[in-house]
């Protein structure tokens, strides 16, 4: 569980009360270290990831090399 305050993401700002407790008991918190992968394209989603307080690059193999979108 996070302390984080999801009202402050426009998208769950508006969820009544309820379901916005429901969704914040479910939050857990993780770090990654500078230049780790969080998925791959193709990986099965499992999750929804928040990203909050950094820079993310999101970059695609196209012909060999890695291209930032």
């Amino acid at each position: 569980m996070s302390d984080f305050d999801l009202r402050s993401v426009s998208l769950f700002a508006h969820l009544p009360e309820g379901p916005l407790e429901m969704l914040s008991q479910s939050l857990l918190e993780c770090g990654l270290a500078r230049g780790a992968t969080l998925f791959d394209a193709g990986d099965v989603g499992r999750s929804a990831y928040l990203v909050t307080g950094v820079a993310l690059d999101i970059l695609k193999t196209a012909a060999g090399a890695l291209v930032r979108l």
